[in-house]
């Protein structure tokens, strides 16, 4: 084989085959990767200090609080299990006593809007609410 294919060959296995540094890790699992909780939906109160997101933690989405100066978070809704309903349009009141938010539905999905959104297959499907904590 000419010297010229077998750089080639070598780049392009270099390429596919991981490096060496991440064959040795072992600090974390796969699972716990796509098991960690994010936030999203993060607003703050125009006045105060006080921040509201929705958290999802393993499926259960529930709405959180943090008051300053420490943002210590609390936790406001007590949803228990992934119903795979989504939190959406997160807000606060100016003052921030209040949190608004919307539970249900599935929204920037790819299929049609129309239908309910149930994957726990529930007898009578969930629907789109808007809430006041």
């Amino acid at each position: 084989m000419p010297p010229c294919r077998i750089s080639a060959l070598f780049v392009a296995a270099s390429l596919v085959a991981p490096p060496l540094s991440a064959q040795r890790a072992t600090g974390f699992t796969l699972e716990q990767v796509m098991s960690a909780p994010y936030a999203n939906e993060l607003t703050a109160a125009a006045s105060g200090e006080r921040v509201a997101y929705a958290l999802n933690e393993r499926g259960r989405r529930n709405v959180w609080v943090a008051e300053g100066p420490a943002f210590t978070p609390r936790q406001l809704t007590p949803y228990g299990s992934d119903d795979g309903q989504s939190l959406t349009a997160v807000q606060l009141s100016k003052d921030g006593s209040r949190v608004v938010y919307m539970r249900g539905g599935d929204f920037g999905s790819n299929f049609d809007d129309e239908l309910p959104v149930n994957p726990t297959s529930m007898p009578m499907p969930v629907k789109t609410t808007i809430w006041s904590v």
